[in-house]
């Protein structure tokens, strides 16, 4: 309703061609608005969906040295470590972190 006031003046003193090019720019300005904002949006979701799979693979990881821990002392091996690394859970587990057999070795030695 008040762009009626404003395009007025404009299809009054200038031109009546004025009234579709300025609606055309209105709807642009508007469009573009609404993709900036819906930007913000999806960037935030996406931020928070990567610190959901951090915190997944942290409560995985804990859950990893659990079960490698087969004689129940609170610490790992490396033969106990060893077994497990042929496991299917553990390879997928290894995957899902882009680590390879190699690197989980050296990763146990660093730990």
């Amino acid at each position: 309703t008040h762009w009626g006031e404003v395009m007025e003046p404009l299809v009054l003193y200038c031109s009546p061609w004025l009234k579709p090019i300025f609606l055309l720019y209105i709807v642009f300005a508007v469009f573009a608005l609404l993709n900036v904002v819906t930007g913000l949006f999806v960037e935030a979701a996406i931020e928070t969906a990567g610190e959901d799979k951090k915190v997944v693979i942290m409560q995985q990881m804990c859950q990893m040295f659990i079960d490698c821990d087969d004689d129940g002392s609170g610490t790992i091996s490396r033969d106990e470590f060893m077994q497990h690394l042929n496991k299917p859970e553990m390879e997928s587990y290894l995957k899902e972190l882009d680590i390879d057999r190699q690197e989980a070795d050296m990763l146990f030695v660093l730990l």
